[in-house]
């Protein structure tokens, strides 16, 4: 049971990072310092959606995301050649239809094809390659103005092979806003209680899964006994998140969290081999997005 709840937070993560429609352009910084930890861990993501209006209320996204992820263990891990574990990219193709079905419901599907590597042997191989899947329904009553108290909701299944689950996974996720300042976000992998303190300005607070899971080429031995193929990093997150509208489209943001877990794992046949968990792990996010 446990290991079927860590792959459906891996799977929605997975959902989420790739679900950025209302993102046109979007540039992040990630920073997990180390301290206190048997690593530190870096990332610059890039990621664009371009949409193409097929007829009324019916569009086409066409979008990529890219990730240069630097990861460092501490001097004292032996257990495996460090080298090859430093550096990683990570590049998705973001292919979304969506169309009004009435006037509360639209549908919205989703593939993600991409590729997740060290590029230890500089090229591109077959199991560098990973696939996503999701179709949602959406009602979305936010900017609604007969609705007292605006709400969205979204259900569907949705599907990755870096889950290690062969099946699609229910996803749900509901937001309301109850007070004029104040709204709420229930869902995995996000879920935050919202201030609105200006028209510009929003708090945060959150609780959130951050990760990646990547192939290694060659394969990694681990303590001269088995080679690892995968490396999976997942971390749960809670902190506040900084929002400032710069105009009505430009935002720029800020995370600062602390992990309530944070976990490294080196796999083989879907199985750990080896595993580095820690808590209270520091977590820095900045960025800048331009919305539709």
């Amino acid at each position: 049971m446990r290991s079927i709840l860590c792959a459906f937070c891996l799977l929605l993560l997975a959902f989420s990072v790739n679900a950025q429609l209302v993102d046109i352009v979007r540039v992040e910084y990630t920073s997990v310092p180390g301290i206190g930890s048997d690593f530190d861990f870096n990332r610059k993501r890039v990621a664009f959606n371009y949409p193409v209006k097929l007829k009324k209320d019916t569009y086409f996204f066409f979008g990529m995301e890219y990730s240069a992820i630097d990861l460092n263990f501490d001097d004292q891990i032996m257990q495996f050649d460090q080298s090859k574990t430093d550096e990683f990219r990570l590049l998705d193709v973001n292919l979304t239809y969506t169309y009004k079905i009435d006037d509360n419901w639209r549908f919205a599907a989703r593939l993600v094809p991409g590729f997740s590597s060290n590029l230890e042997t500089n090229e591109f191989l077959f199991d560098d390659t990973f696939i996503s899947g999701t179709m949602v329904l959406i009602k979305d009553k936010k900017a609604a103005e007969d609705v007292k108290k605006p709400y969205r909701v979204i259900f569907g299944v949705a599907y990755s092979n870096t889950s290690g689950v062969v099946f699609p996974i229910p996803f749900i996720s509901f937001y309301k806003k109850f007070h004029p300042k104040w709204s709420y976000n229930f869902g995995v992998p996000t879920t935050n209680l919202q201030f609105h303190a200006s028209e510009r300005v929003r708090l945060k607070f959150l609780a959130q899964l951050d990760g990646f899971t990547s192939n290694l080429q060659e394969g990694l031995l681990v303590n001269d006994e088995r080679f690892a193929e995968r490396i999976r990093m997942n971390l749960l997150l809670v902190g506040l998140r900084y929002e400032y509208k710069i105009t009505h489209n430009i935002e720029m943001y800020l995370n600062t969290t602390h992990s309530i877990r944070s976990r490294i794992q080196l796999r083989a046949n879907r199985r750990t081999i080896l595993s580095f968990t820690k808590k209270k792990v520091l977590h820095f996010t900045t960025g800048v997005r331009l919305k539709i």
